[in-house]
């Protein structure tokens, strides 16, 4: 059954205690990847660490040292990832591509997550980096997580 674009179980839970859907769900998942796969993975999270370390001292330098709006700044990393995204998903991922820009939905939310998500949090992480340092507009940036985090809880009176 569903409701809205959630399903629902229908049947009872099995002798574990999960619902029929999750434990077929769980059965059709794909066998555990190899090692090869699993140190590839590990290699790109660890490079994209860096590399994300690298931009923010990038933007330090352009905005402290070479006066650099940082409007611009962010405005050239929004406009290359989209670029890059965008080729990304026409190289590997063409049906899922056409799917997404073929529902006016799908796009809307994307445009909105970009104005009010992405560029907004580039936006405030950059400026923080133009006040301050690298260093302390990454926490605050991080530090931000925790905040929303604390906010929540308290509004919902409820624990993490």
């Amino acid at each position: 059954m569903r409701i809205g674009t959630h399903r629902v179980a229908t049947t009872g839970p099995t002798s574990d205690g999960q619902p029929q859907d999750i434990r077929e769900a769980r059965a059709k998942r794909p066998a555990p990847t190899s090692s090869k796969r699993v140190l590839r993975g590990a290699v790109l999270v660890i490079v994209s660490g860096i590399l994300w370390g690298f931009s923010g001292t990038c933007g330090q330098l352009l905005s402290q040292t070479y006066h650099v709006p940082v409007e611009w700044v962010v405005v050239q990393r929004m406009s290359w990832s989209a670029l890059f995204f965008f080729l990304g998903g026409i190289l590997f991922d063409r049906a899922n591509l056409k799917r997404l820009i073929s529902n006016r939905k799908s796009v809307f939310q994307v445009v909105l997550y970009a104005l009010f998500g992405s560029i907004c949090c580039q936006w405030f992480y950059m400026e923080a980096i133009a006040w301050t340092n690298a260093g302390t507009g990454t926490l605050m940036e991080q530090l931000g997580l925790v905040i929303v985090l604390g906010v929540t809880c308290i509004v919902e009176r409820r624990s993490p």
